[in-house]
């Protein structure tokens, strides 16, 4: 005979899984439509799309973006900038393409983030004003990427020399230049960085090829699929911590520091860095092909009245007195933002950044853009700015 107890038994398990495929299945079916609700809602919202770095080796020796591509730019979870960007076929953002072999003159712009400026519509910035101004009887070429230092312009001041010859060379200087153009402080694979020479005297560059590994690819692969991913990655800054704990747990260098100085600096820091700016400023016309009469430099600075207290004894401020004196000395022009910015906004109250961002707005690089059309350089080596202003930037 049939246990019946055993029959029962085994129903009410067979009942009882049932009831947990069900719910299992409920719970997949409302995550997957959750997670495809919310595949479908970043693609809709303007989600970081990434700017898609390319390698950095022999046959790719300088550092730029995949050309030929747009994208969307934004910040922060709530998209509290955005912006489209354009990249050109040489791999640096701007609305036009670069001609290696146009014979009008050329007007070189070097930087880092504050160059490459995803933050910015391409027209509202520096260059890309100087670049409409100045057109069509001189053009004006930007090679900038984020996190780049002194000795990475090194890198894009031969690459501009050896592919379009320019006649002049504007370098923007911000204030985390300095300390990470050194091997010890570097940010960033696929950049060049300051190396003791090797007679043991004076600096020498050295290039840290970038080649994404297994895992960077899957991340990589994961992130340019997948809008959640983007977010996760581009909007939420997860991949810049992930970056940061690999770091520490596998040991490897300087992953990602990058936007800000040293809090603590002790005095190898500051002699080191002033080694940088000095061979940075004796090797610029080389690499170049410039003398120091057609290279002009623009400072960035403390903004505001009420920072210059605090800034006075900072890091930032004896490497930028470091800088402009020296470079004056050896015959560059160089244009000190801080005293401009610090005019403008004592006079019109306004600011030259957002809230969430320490970048230059459209108004920082419109003062930017003023000086620059000031200087020697512009009107020595380039044809005068046409008159299409209105006014300055104070005026409107």
């Amino acid at each position: 005979m049939v246990d019946q107890r055993t029959t029962g038994r085994n129903r009410h398990d067979r009942r009882a899984r049932r009831v947990w495929l069900l719910r299992a299945a409920t719970v997949s079916v409302a995550i997957a439509g959750f997670v495809i609700g919310l595949e479908i809602l970043l693609r809709v919202l303007p989600t970081h799309e990434g700017k898609h770095t390319m390698p950095v080796d022999d046959a790719r020796p300088f550092a730029h973006l995949e050309p030929n591509r747009t994208f969307t730019w934004s910040r922060d979870w709530n998209f509290s900038i955005v912006n489209e960007v354009r990249v050109n076929n040489a791999g640096f953002v701007s609305d036009f393409d670069y001609d290696s072999d146009a014979p009008d003159p050329l007007l070189a712009v070097i930087g880092d983030s504050y160059i490459e400026a995803l933050m910015v519509p391409f027209w509202q910035t520096c260059h890309g004003r100087l670049a409409r101004d100045l057109a069509p009887t001189s053009r004006v070429y930007s090679f900038g990427l984020s996190g780049a230092p002194l000795s990475q312009y090194l890198a894009y001041a031969r690459h501009a020399r050896d592919t379009y010859r320019p006649n002049g060379l504007i370098v923007v200087v911000i204030g985390n230049d300095f300390d990470q153009s050194l091997y010890a402080h570097r940010g960033f694979l696929g950049f060049h960085y300051f190396v003791p020479g090797q007679t043991g005297s004076g600096l020498d560059l050295k290039r840290l090829n970038y080649a994404p590994n297994f895992r960077s690819n899957f991340r990589y692969r994961l992130a340019r699929s997948s809008s959640i991913a983007r977010y996760m990655a581009n909007n939420l800054n997860l991949y810049h911590a992930m970056a940061q704990i690999e770091g520490w747990i596998f040991g490897r260098p300087a992953v990602m520091r990058h936007g800000s100085p040293p809090e603590t600096v002790d005095s190898k820091i500051v002699i080191d860095s002033k080694l940088a700016i000095d061979a940075f400023l004796e090797q610029l016309p080389g690499y170049s092909g410039l003398d120091p009469g057609r290279i002009l430099f623009v400072v960035d600075g403390v903004r505001y009245a009420e920072s210059l207290k605090t800034a006075k004894v900072g890091f930032v401020d004896e490497m930028r007195r470091h800088f402009i004196a020296n470079a004056r000395r050896q015959g560059y022009e160089t244009i000190d933002m801080q005293p401009l910015f610090i005019a403008h906004h004592r006079e019109h109250r306004r600011r030259f950044e957002w809230p969430q961002d320490s970048h230059w707005n459209a108004l920082g690089h419109e003062l930017c853009r003023d000086a620059v059309a000031r200087s020697e350089l512009l009107s020595k080596t380039f044809s005068r700015l046409r008159s299409t202003r209105t006014g300055t930037a104070g005026e409107r």
